[in-house]
């Protein structure tokens, strides 16, 4: 008999990140044993990708967030759906696992983040933990600092996954993106991708941007993000940094972009200079496009990236150890071709996609034994 995993996620909106990894777990799962369904609170981006790929999806119609008062009505979809595991994706989705509970279905609450800062929110997503049958965490570095709010017998730590088929090198793919770009073959593309905010770092890319350029004028710098509206300040800053260091000729910044594959592909190095993180997909998708890494030690990262194997890692906020991290790779090609090689070979092992359905459907068999 095949069992119904009902998603839910807090928005149809384009997203990356833990809101990707649940988008690809609902479409390729076994479907001779599942049948998956995927809620959201409104039609979007993420929505329509879905239903794309064959995985029904439902909407509650209301606003683009769950609110405590769609309880009952998300009751009535897990009901109505005839609904046997509630996989609920980020704590932001704590309303909707609270209805998995009323109607006595497993729940599974995926977390990617930590607790929000505010104490009603820390209360709220304290009370989901406890709620659920498991606790899938993506990284064992978060795990650590969920410990004193689950027992561990319910925390499940399950890396999150890329399809390295989609992001294989491909020298093909490479000449046009490059082109496509403004790349010539003298220049060296160090990418950097992640939203335009504070935690991503980006300023402090750019101040080491500003000395790298001293000695390597032929180094370009590549940020693929979309800004987020409610840093204006910190946008404006990016924007003058480059103009007082004139920066323009070797910076650019893309906005939001769909090609990160393509993007990818055109890059000789990868950047990821956040300030905070759980467990990066910009970086495993770097490592499936065989880059040479240079990231901070935030997070789960360090459990991605073998420093001094696969990639370099650097403590965050600190633009003179990025510098001299991404000197380092520029200035000796062949051991940043040996940190790419690396890194293709680790992710295929430990974090293809592939990898991390299987380890949830083997979670969805053993909660419902």
């Amino acid at each position: 008999m095949k069992r119904r995993i009902l998603f839910i996620n807090n928005s149809a909106k384009p997203a990356r990140g833990g809101a990707g990894c649940i988008i690809d777990l609902a479409a390729r799962l076994d479907r001779q044993k599942f049948d998956s369904v995927m809620l959201f609170p409104c039609p979007g981006y993420l929505s329509e990708r879905l239903s794309k790929m064959g995985v029904r999806t439902l909407f509650l119609g209301g606003s683009e967030k769950y609110s405590y008062q769609d309880i009952f009505r998300v009751l009535g979809v897990v009901r109505g759906e005839k609904i046997d595991i509630v996989h609920a994706n980020t704590i932001d989705s704590f309303f909707a696992g609270l209805a998995a509970k009323l109607s006595g279905r497993r729940l599974i609450s995926h977390i990617h983040e930590e607790l929000h800062k505010t104490w009603r929110w820390k209360m709220v997503g304290a009370h989901l933990l406890r709620l659920a049958d498991c606790s899938v965490i993506d990284s064992r570095e978060l795990a650590g600092r969920y410990a004193d709010l689950i027992p561990e017998s319910k925390i499940k730590v399950i890396y999150n996954g890329v399809d390295t088929e989609k992001f294989k090198p491909d020298p093909v793919r490479r000449q046009k993106a490059r082109k496509s770009l403004g790349l010539n073959d003298s220049e060296t593309a160090v990418l950097n991708v992640g939203y335009i905010c504070p935690a991503k770092g980006h300023d402090h890319l750019l101040k080491a941007a500003a000395g790298i350029r001293k000695k390597h004028p032929e180094v370009r710098f590549i940020f693929a993000g979309d800004r987020v509206p409610e840093f204006p300040d910190f946008q404006r800053r990016l924007d003058e940094f480059v103009r007082q260091n004139d920066l323009e000729p070797v910076v650019t910044f893309l906005g939001m972009r769909q090609d990160v594959p393509e993007l990818l592909s055109a890059a000789d190095i990868f950047a990821h200079v956040s300030l905070k993180e759980s467990f990066s997909i910009a970086i495993l998708e770097a490592m499936a496009s065989g880059k040479s890494i240079v990231a901070t030690k935030v997070g789960g990262i360090a459990e991605q990236i073998e420093d001094g194997k696969s990639g370099l890692i650097v403590p965050p906020a600190d633009s003179d150890a990025l510098g001299t991290s991404l000197e380092k790779l520029l200035s000796m090609p062949e051991k940043a071709r040996e940190f790419g090689e690396n890194a293709l070979r680790r992710v295929k092992e430990k974090f293809d996609i592939a990898i991390m359905v299987k380890n949830f459907e083997k979670l969805y068999g053993e909660i419902l034994k």
